[in-house]
């Protein structure tokens, strides 16, 4: 059954003149000149609504809708960065290096510090002494934070590491052997 251009218009809430343009332009199809099958336009007008949705259609309006959705996620990040949600990725690294540093420092001066306390002691209180240093050590960065003068200090170890030394500073108690490797 063929309808006219004004029964597809009302049926699709456009002019006439639009309904002619998208036939013209292959978008929706047409039975013959001036007639047209209403549920074959309806369904291509949808499929094409559709198309430009998902950014297919390669229009102006779909062009709008990739840059609208590239400034909302652009500004989501800028709101959780300002709402303390995000961190740059740069201050993340300093922060957990800092971290892994004291940790370091930490478990580097175990051993001098237990020594002396363990020597000729039984092994159960040896092994209750390293216990409870470590679950000391554990807590202790479990409540970590770090310092403004750590964190310049890593800053200014990242860039002496990426002069060549591998990473691995020395520290008091190493004697400039390198740790880790």
């Amino acid at each position: 059954m063929a309808d006219s251009v004004d029964v597809v218009a009302r049926l699709l809430d456009l002019d006439p003149r639009r309904v002619q343009q998208l036939a013209k332009e292959g978008i929706i199809p047409r039975a013959k000149r001036g007639e047209y099958n209403a549920a074959s336009c309806v369904r291509a007008y949808i499929h094409y609504l559709r198309a430009r949705l998902d950014g297919e259609a390669g229009d102006q309006v779909a062009e709008k809708t990739l840059l609208v959705r590239a400034q909302r996620v652009k500004t989501e990040i800028e709101s959780d960065r300002l709402l303390k949600k995000l961190v740059p990725a740069e201050d993340a690294v300093l922060a957990w290096s800092a971290m892994i540093g004291a940790a370091r420092a930490r478990l580097l001066i175990m051993p001098v510090r237990l020594a002396p306390i363990c020597a000729g002691r039984p092994a159960s209180e040896i092994e209750k002494t390293l216990a409870e240093e470590v679950n000391a050590a554990l807590s202790d960065l479990k409540q970590w934070q770090p310092t403004e003068e750590q964190i310049d200090d890593d800053e200014q170890n990242s860039r002496t590491d990426q002069a060549g030394n591998g990473g691995m500073g020395a520290t008091a108690g190493d004697e400039g052997r390198r740790m880790g490797g």
